[in-house]
């Protein structure tokens, strides 16, 4: 439940409604309460996905008594790399939610990571108790299958092993990422990681992103085909173009991403496809080919703006300033008063040395986008980089004036307030 004031009174309003109507105060007090705490945790979830600064978090792993806040503290604590600190915040959370089974898991996790065996055990036990199909338990209990098969040369145990881990991704196809270290070497074949996979297109993918890591591009690229049998998504179709490129399949890579920018079901997608793939083609330096395939989507929709600012972005991104400087040329008239085209052109007219042009498109891109914090941020870098510290800090003055939130402008800001100071002395 998210409520601004007027939405929290009107709640409590009615609670206190209730409470007259039943008799008593009790109810009303309970109401506020809960009011108070889910406030309270929508402020913490919002910290932990990165949309509040941290520092909220970290209030309230010394102030709160919710568990959920303290659940939500730890992990980041941890992610922080403050294990000491998350091991306490976790263990309040767990002693006020014993079934809460994820912050169990985690706090396991950290006290095994500090020798403490015997009471990472017990959690891991304790939280079996209430969850005992939880991916985390199932890749917990393959690793220790895979540890008896090692210890003893069961293939019993080696069975087992394959059947929790294929259960914990079946239910989770991110952890296939935590299976690398328990399986090693292991884990570069792809028969023997097909083994260990429930064979859904969700895990293939995650296989796929596990080999490209690796740089193994021919098992990604295989991975990638694997999991787009049942159909392929934008961004599906772009890493398997990558994977193929870099296996040194540039025809296979180019029909790939042909295909995903070709076959988009709507506009939006097309335009996103198009983004994608000019970034893939920069990626893989595609040189003659990328050209080749940019210069046929231009073709084919001459009169729309994503077929040429993706001809504009892979010409910056290889290099070629003068090429994108021709195609900027050539934008459609729709392009005139778009400002991811006018940060194009400063980018372009950056790069040729053209710094009074490159400011002109960086104003106009603020003027026709003021809600943008990342233009803004790009037109106070440029200002920085002129040490025109004074009109820096009025131009940050007016975007927090209009995103008084943003926390990286007000990091610029201080910045640039830090610098000007510096150099009055």
């Amino acid at each position: 439940m998210r409520s601004g004031e007027g939405g929290v009174s009107r709640v409590l309003s009615g609670a206190a409604t209730i409470g007259i109507v039943f008799g008593g105060a009790a109810l009303v007090e309970r109401a506020a309460a809960a009011v108070v705490r889910e406030r309270a945790r929508d402020a913490a979830r919002d910290a932990a996905a990165g949309r509040a600064p941290p520092a909220a978090l970290e209030a309230a792993a010394r102030t709160s008594g919710d568990p959920v806040v303290l659940a939500l503290s730890g992990r980041h604590l941890a992610r922080a790399g403050r294990a000491e600190e998350s091991r306490e915040v976790l263990a309040r959370a767990v002693a006020r939610r014993p079934l809460d089974a994820e912050a169990r898991l985690r706090l396991a996790g950290l006290l095994a990571a500090a020798g403490r065996d015997e009471e990472a055990a017990a959690h891991v036990a304790s939280a079996a108790r209430v969850a005992r199909n939880h991916p985390a338990l199932l890749l917990h209990a393959g690793v220790s299958r895979l540890a008896a098969w090692r210890a003893t040369g069961d293939l019993a145990a080696l069975r087992e092993a394959a059947r929790h881990f294929r259960d914990a991704v079946e239910r989770e196809p991110r952890l296939l990422r935590d299976l690398r270290e328990p399986l090693g070497p292991a884990l570069a074949g792809s028969a023997n990681l097909r083994a260990l996979l429930p064979g859904t297109a969700a895990a293939w993918r995650q296989a796929g992103d596990l080999f490209a890591a690796e740089g193994d591009w021919e098992s990604a690229a295989a991975a990638y085909a694997e999991a787009s049998r049942g159909g392929e998504a934008t961004s599906q179709a772009v890493a398997r173009a990558v994977a193929l490129w870099r296996a040194g399949d540039a025809a296979g890579g180019a029909a790939a991403l042909d295909s995903a920018v070709r076959s988009a079901p709507d506009r939006p997608e097309r335009d996103g496809a198009l983004a994608a793939a000019s970034s893939a083609l920069a990626a893989v330096r595609a040189g003659a080919e990328g050209e080749d395939l940019l210069a046929g989507w231009v073709a084919a929709w001459p009169a729309d703006v994503p077929p040429r600012a993706a001809q504009v972005r892979f010409r910056l991104a290889t290099g070629d300033v003068r090429g994108a400087l021709a195609a900027l040329a050539e934008m459609p008239p729709a392009a005139v008063e778009d400002p991811d085209v006018l940060d194009l052109r400063a980018d372009a007219s950056l790069r040729a040395g053209q710094r009074k042009a490159a400011e002109g498109y960086l104003r106009d891109a603020v003027r026709r986008d003021p809600g943008s914090a990342a233009r803004w941020l790009r037109l106070l870098a440029h200002l920085e980089a002129e040490r025109r510290l004074d009109e820096a800090l009025a131009e940050a003055d007016r975007a927090l004036g209009l995103l008084p939130g943003d926390p990286k402008i007000r990091e610029a800001r201080a910045r640039i307030l830090e610098a000007a100071v510096k150099g009055r002395r």
